[in-house]
């Protein structure tokens, strides 16, 4: 009788140190160990791991240790890691409401943006989300994005004609067409030789990335006119979400908070000090007056038709509740 208890005594010990036992929850990017979005993703593995006493660790794998902005969605969709964060622009292929971040000329301040992500078209992309098996669970920013120059200063929409500029995905290389230039793919590692080489005349990223690949040592014009905005999902496999017990997912919701709030805070400080800092290493950057960025926007217009005609009235809708 005494054996028996004894065997059970431990078998509820055993059951209880379970119940307490470290789960480990894989975060993977493609984004360098600088880049301000990894240091958000460190400081939410830090809030996890202090407010689940040890019992949930998030361990972050930056630079596409194991996977590719491109192969990320995939690999969260498929269960080959639980968690992570792409560009916004990969959701496309998924939603295509995620192209209203790249629509030419129109999200051009940083509130705009956070109303969006946090409102209508956060929710809309969200529920899309949720049917291919990921739920998105924030918004990461990274901010404006911005067209460079090699050869020339791109001041105005003539400016653009017969230019090869490096793109990142189907609405920029549509906004680049409706300007007179030729949009060229290509990887983001690939972007610093081409330009080197004249391969390209130009391309569209914002200041940080810019400035952490060193392209102004091949290229130096700037125009400032955001032509679009750059947001990063933050992502878990949805069943795997939906098998945590809630108060684990209450763990990272709110630890989820407070690293979204710094990154807001933060963003627009960033990317002033990155042109700084590229003014200083010889970028030169163009300011465009209010009617030159009436002149991109109707000139870039067809873009927008486009894309309205072809996504209907959710869309529109979309868009004129953001832009209220």
């Amino acid at each position: 009788m005494k054996r028996i208890s004894f065997v059970v005594a431990i078998l509820f010990l055993w059951l209880g140190s379970a119940e307490c036992a470290e789960k480990i929850i894989r975060f993977t990017h493609e984004l360098p160990v600088t880049h301000h979005n990894h240091q958000a993703a460190l400081k939410l593995a830090e809030e996890i791991q202090k407010r689940s006493n040890g019992t949930l660790t998030l361990k972050v794998f930056p630079a596409a240790q194991l996977f590719s902005d491109k192969e990320s969605i995939k690999a969260i969709k498929g269960g080959a890691v639980e968690m992570g964060m792409i560009p916004i622009n990969y959701w496309v292929a998924y939603t295509p409401l995620a192209d209203i971040f790249e629509l030419p000329f129109m999200l051009s301040d940083y509130k705009t943006a956070y109303r969006a992500e946090d409102g209508i078209l956060g929710n809309a992309i969200g529920e899309d989300a949720d049917k291919t098996g990921i739920k998105i669970l924030g918004w990461w920013d990274y901010g404006p994005t911005y067209f460079w120059g090699k050869t020339k200063p791109l001041r105005k929409p003539e400016d653009f004609k017969g230019l090869r500029i490096r793109v990142y995905g189907g609405m920029v290389a549509n906004t680049v067409k409706a300007l007179g230039g030729a949009p060229v793919f290509m990887s983001g590692g690939e972007v610093y030789m081409a330009l080197q080489r004249g391969t390209v005349d130009g391309l569209a990223t914002g200041y940080t990335a810019f400035l952490e690949r060193k392209f102004y040592e091949v290229t130096k014009y700037l125009l400032i006119a955001s032509q679009g905005y750059q947001t990063y999902t933050v992502m878990i496999n949805k069943g795997y979400w939906e098998g945590l017990p809630p108060d684990q997912q209450k763990i990272i919701k709110d630890s989820l908070k407070p690293v979204t709030d710094d990154v807001r805070q933060n963003v627009e400080r960033i990317n002033e000090e990155a042109l700084k800092e590229l003014i200083k290493k010889g970028v030169q950057p163009y300011t465009a007056s209010k009617e030159e960025l009436k002149d991109f926007l109707k000139t870039t217009q067809p873009v927008r038709d486009e894309f309205f005609t072809k996504h209907g009235d959710r869309a529109k809708n979309i868009v004129n509740e953001v832009l209220k």
